[in-house]
């Protein structure tokens, strides 16, 4: 799965970075989610209405995208 999407980023123009190379500005995509990697194993999303945009530890095994 992950060497699928790897080969559609670069073609989007971005690309596929592991999570010990990630860097605040990194997007994170989960499966029905999407953040920015802010630094410090925290990153920012906007949850839902009531919740908003806030800022979070970083959960579960997201991939990280740089853009190129």
């Amino acid at each position: 799965e992950i060497d699928r999407m790897a080969s559609k980023a670069s073609a989007k123009g971005y690309t596929i970075v592991p999570a010990s190379q990630r860097q605040p500005g990194d997007l994170m995509w989960w499966p029905g989610h999407v953040g920015i990697y802010t630094g410090n194993n925290m990153h920012i999303a906007a949850w839902n209405p009531s919740m908003g945009t806030q800022e979070r530890a970083v959960w579960g095994s997201p991939v990280y995208m740089r853009i190129v």
